[in-house]
């Protein structure tokens, strides 16, 4: 019976040995692969936080220039500048769509503040039809762009700021 028990225990201790190392390598690979996960979660929430901090700048620009206009009937030569500037990478963040209609905001709050420099130089254009024209068509830029923060602005931005597709993705 010792012999036999002496035999064997050489092989069992080694079959429990490897056992063993199984188990705790299977353990640590489980664990491993529980961290890379919540990581590879954690990077995926971290790219969907900075991807709406980038969106929110543009939509907050465009705010900002838009609400200028509507205190000050044009736009700041600063203003305009930080606008084109924070809203230049909006072709890589947004639809066409809304690209372009950024774009239009920015081409109308340029028209508007070169005719209301044209309209500041009382010389340049002198009391008559053209200055009327010049006048209606500087109103009508204005208007539209007072118009933008209550009507396109926040319904073409609101697709890309909610927060509730974040939380479920």
């Amino acid at each position: 019976m010792y012999q036999i028990f002496k035999d064997f225990s050489g092989p069992i201790a080694t079959i429990i040995a490897a056992f063993a190392a199984v188990s705790v390598t299977a353990y640590f690979a489980w664990h491993q692969k529980t961290v890379a996960t919540e990581q590879a979660d954690i990077a995926r929430e971290k790219l969907r936080h900075d991807l709406y901090e980038r969106r929110y700048r543009v939509f907050d620009a465009a705010r900002k220039l838009l609400c200028e206009v509507a205190i000050h009937r044009r736009a700041s030569e600063d203003n305009l500048r930080a606008f084109v500037i924070d809203t230049g990478d909006a072709v890589f963040l947004f639809n066409d769509d809304l690209s372009n209609y950024l774009v239009e905001i920015r081409d109308r709050a340029q028209k508007l503040q070169s005719l209301s420099d044209l309209l500041n130089i009382p010389d340049l254009l002198p009391v008559g039809d053209q200055r009327t024209e010049t006048v209606n068509e500087s109103t009508q830029l204005c208007e539209w762009l007072v118009d933008q923060p209550q009507g396109g602005l926040v319904d073409k931005f609101k697709p890309f700021l909610k927060l509730e597709d974040y939380r479920k993705r």
